[in-house]
């Protein structure tokens, strides 16, 4: 709907600005201001519309009588406090008649009017509004403007009618009404078919004395429904009952997440039933609480009863392979376990394979039990057993390979130094220095097939920072570590990631005096620092530096860091600035590192 439509007249310019100002900041109100009531007057019988008119001053009364001569019978307000407004209202004839004492700070005064405005434009005679004198009376001294418009929840007054008296801005966000929509209108049309009854006899119960906070469903302008959480008390003057005051708070977000927390409850529940893999859980004293039928199949159990005599702390076989142990800590510390892998024959004689994730349930703060997934992984098993058995084939293979070329690169390189020693021709020893370079490269890319032949060969597993760089003691550049009790998830081969960074930092970092291994949080993700006071990497070689074959020596080292780490989804980049020392920034992603101490 459109703002309330308002002429105002006073002959104060400066008083007509801060009127104007304020109404329409706190009301939806479109307020055109008069110095001049019959340039007012000419404009209501020229055709303008106005919902109300205000005047400020005794002398904009004769706008009344004009309009009222006319058949315009818009509400006037008459907005004074000269002492004379009394007199000169009871001369006033006819309906939608009002009177504003400037009483008062000018906020005070200014949220008055706003609420005799609303009740001029309410539904009603003027008999009926006159009614409701006392519960605006009650309004300007028990509810001031500055505290009901700055509520988070909606403030609302109805009289015993059920008629809306007020309500507070605020209103709108949740209905799609303005203030001006909602009051002068029952109650009850604002209130969703089905809830009406419920919402009478709440009515009825609050202007008893009952104080319950309920819930329903508000019809909202386009139709919709939001639900809303109300409590209601009546209000009392000289021990009568004239109306009730009331809190609104919008729930509908909450109603919403009880909802989709109830169909997720049962979506759950399906699809731990049927789930391909199988879930069980427990009690921290290990005793089973839930197996679903895929759990019961992988362990050969007749059935969940049968399954729940089964304490999964105490067994001796779950002790054996370490389940148990495994199962406590999660329960202990209230962290997830990373799957491990296991051979396993249960108490009903299924062997297999299986892979297991543990992680503990938490119930407001407290470990509760744990959740395990387990899952048959016996065919892969094999399946991997069968590939190593190949790769160790191969590997074998690749050693013989290599060795029978490295012993043939040592005889060319004999006859070529021999052939060397002989040659009197400065082109044929030239070709010979070729042989000898060709021979030498043919070397360099074995050593490397041998090194990178190494990689991935084994699974990845924890290793202490502390162990790693502690291999690192003889090292010639003193050594600043600042990473205590931190474990990375890495391939066995990491330990060759940082005695190649040294080696790089030996090299090329002239003028170095020491090397600062650091740690931080990096998002979700550790960032482990390397950094030297040498000269630095240039900006144009801090990505060739990684390159295969790129540097003075094998050019190997940097690239197989790299390709080591990688293995494990761990990044290395240099970061350094160029004539202040290198940076090396390894960052393992999150579930990659824990701390153990």
């Amino acid at each position: 709907m459109a703002p309330l439509s308002i002429i105002y007249i006073d002959d104060d310019p400066h008083l007509l600005e801060i009127g104007k100002s304020f109404l329409e900041q706190s009301w939806e109100f479109s307020v055109k201001t008069f110095t001049c009531a019959s340039e007012a007057a000419g404009d209501m019988l020229s055709g303008e519309h106005a919902d109300v008119i205000i005047s400020g001053s005794l002398d904009g009364i004769s706008i009344f009588h004009t309009l009222r001569q006319h058949g315009i019978t818009t509400p006037f307000i008459l907005f004074t406090g000269d002492g004379r407004e009394n007199t000169t209202i009871n001369a006033l004839t006819g309906e939608n008649v009002f009177n504003v004492r400037k009483v008062g700070s000018p906020e005070q005064q200014f949220a008055d009017l706003c609420k005799v405005i609303l009740c001029a434009v309410g539904k009603g005679t003027k008999d009926a509004q006159e009614k409701n004198v006392e519960l605006y009376r009650w309004l300007s001294e028990n509810a001031p403007p500055e505290i009901l418009e700055n509520l988070n929840e909606v403030f609302y007054v109805l009289n015993v009618d059920a008629t809306v008296i007020y309500v507070s801005r605020n209103i709108k966000p949740i209905s799609g009404y303005s203030a001006s929509d909602v009051i002068g209108r029952s109650y009850v049309e604002l209130v969703h078919p089905e809830d009406i009854d419920g919402r009478l006899s709440q009515f009825l119960s609050n202007l008893s004395g009952s104080n319950e906070a309920t819930e329903y469903r508000f019809l909202k302008a386009d139709g919709s429904a939001a639900w809303v959480k109300t409590a209601a008390r009546p209000i009392f003057i000289e021990g009568r009952v004239i109306g009730i005051q009331g809190i609104l708070t919008d729930i509908t977000s909450l109603k919403t997440m009880e909802e989709a927390l109830r169909e997720s409850e049962e979506q759950y529940r399906d699809l731990a039933t049927n789930a391909p893999i199988g879930i069980l859980t427990c009690d921290t004293e290990g005793n089973l609480t839930y197996i679903n039928q895929r759990g019961l199949d992988l362990i050969g159990s007749p059935g969940e009863e049968e399954t729940r005599t089964v304490n999964l702390l105490e067994y001796p076989s779950l002790i054996n392979i370490g389940f148990s142990e495994m199962l406590q800590k999660s329960i202990d510390s209230g962290f997830s376990i990373p799957p491990f892998e296991g051979e396993y024959c249960s108490r009903w004689g299924k062997k297999a394979y299986y892979r297991v994730h543990i992680s503990p349930i938490i119930n407001q703060e407290i470990v509760t039990g744990a959740r395990i997934i387990l899952d048959d992984i016996s065919e892969q098993k094999l399946s991997e057993i069968a590939l190593d058995k190949a790769n160790r084939k191969l590997k074998l293979l690749s050693e013989i390979t290599r060795h029978d070329i490295l012993n043939q690169i040592m005889v060319v390189q004999g006859y070529t130094e021999f052939a060397e020693e002989l040659s009197v021709d400065t082109v044929q020893t030239d070709y010979l220095r070729k042989v000898k370079d060709a021979a030498a490269a043919i070397r360099r890319h074995t050593d490397f097939a041998r090194e990178y032949e190494r990689l991935d060969v084994e699974k990845p597993v924890w290793l202490s920072l502390d162990d790693i760089i502690g291999k690192m003691d003889d090292s010639p550049i003193p050594i600043i570590y600042d990473c205590s009790d931190i474990s990375i998830h890495a391939d066995p081969m990491v330990e060759r990631v940082f005695l190649n960074l040294m080696d790089n930092t030996i090299r090329h970092a002239d003028g170095a005096t020491c090397v600062r291994i650091g740690c931080s949080m990096a998002g979700s993700g550790l960032l482990i620092l390397w950094e030297d006071d040498g000269y630095g990497v240039p900006e144009d070689l801090k990505e060739r530096i990684f390159d295969r074959g790129y540097g003075n020596n094998t050019g190997f080292g940097l690239f197989l860091a790299r390709e080591i780490l990688g293995i494990t989804g761990i990044e290395i980049t240099e970061k350094g600035v160029a004539g202040e020392g290198a940076r090396f920034e390894i960052l393992v992603p999150e579930g990659g590192y824990r701390l153990t101490g």
